[in-house]
C-alpha cells in the first residue's frame, strides 16, 4: 500500500528549486541557467522506500520564486503534509526571504491543536557544491535564522545541498517524508486523514512506524 505525501517547495527565483527537483525526481542535471523560471506552479512525482519499510509518492509542488506570482501560490498549500524551504547558500537576501515564505505557510496552517501537530518544515541551502570561498551565507548566520524563526535546532532538519551534484538531495527529502508519515501516525486528526492509498480500498495506512532518520 502506497502513501501519498504532499509537499510544497518555496523559495526565492533562481535559488534552485527546480534544479534541486529535477535532481530528485530524474537524477540529473541541466545546466546553470537553463531551466526555465517557473509560472504558476509544477507538479512533480517521486516514488520512495523509506528505513522504516513504508512506500510513499511524493507529490512535489514547484511554486514560483518570482513576486508577480506569489499570490497563485497559496492555492497549493492548502492540505500540504510538508514544506520545503530553499535558499541559496551565495545569497543572504534569500535566506532572508524565507521568512515572507514561511509565513506564506503558516497562513495555511492555521486551527491546528498544538505545534507539534503542524505540517513539518525542511530548510535546504542549495549550491554547496561551490568553493567555502564564494558562499555568502554561513553556518552562523542559518542558525541565527532558525532561532529567530523558532525551528527546532537538530542539524537534521537543515540540509546544505547540490542540485548540481546531487548531495544530500535524496537524504532530505527522505528525511521530510518520514517526518510527515510520522506526523500523520501521531495527529491523524489534525493531519487530515490525507494518507491516500493506490491499492484501490482507501480504508488504512501501512502499519510501519515511521521516524525521521
Amino acid at each position: 500500500r502506497l502513501a501519498s505525501v504532499k509537499i510544497v517547495v518555496l523559495g526565492d527565483a533562481g535559488v534552485g528549486k527546480t534544479a534541486l527537483l529535477h535532481r530528485l525526481v530524474h537524477s540529473g542535471y541541466h545546466g546553470d541557467g537553463i531551466y526555465r523560471a517557473t509560472i504558476g506552479s509544477d507538479l512533480l512525482m517521486k516514488r520512495l522506500v523509506l528505513n522504516c519499510g513504508a512506500e510513499v509518492t511524493l507529490q512535489l509542488w514547484d511554486t514560483a520564486g518570482q513576486e508577480r506570482f506569489r499570490s497563485l501560490n497559496r492555492a497549493y498549500f492548502r492540505g500540504a503534509d510538508g514544506c520545503v524551504l530553499v535558499f541559496d547558500l551565495t545569497s543572504t537576501a534569500s535566506l532572508a526571504s524565507l521568512t515572507h515564505w514561511r509565513q506564506e505557510f503558516d497562513s495555511e496552517r492555521s486551527g491546528f491543536e498544538s505545534a507539534a501537530a503542524l505540517p513539518p518544515l525542511l530548510l535546504l541551502g542549495n549550491k554547496a557544491d561551490l568553493p567555502t570561498g564564494s558562499r555568502a551565507v554561513s553556518g552562523r548566520c542559518v542558525a541565527a535564522w532558525r532561532s529567530a524563526q523558532q525551528l527546532p535546532s537538530d542539524a537534521e532538519r537543515y540540509f546544505e545541498c547540490s542540485a548540481k551534484t546531487g548531495l544530500n538531495v535524496e537524504a532530505a527529502f527522505r528525511h521530510l517524508a518520514a517526518a510527515c508519515l510520522s506526523r500523520r501516525q501521531r495527529h491523524p486528526m489534525e493531519a487530515g486523514l490525507r494518507l491516500a492509498l493506490t491499492n484501490g480500498t482507501g480504508d488504512s495506512a501501512s502499519g510501519c512506524v515511521c521516524r525521521p532518520a
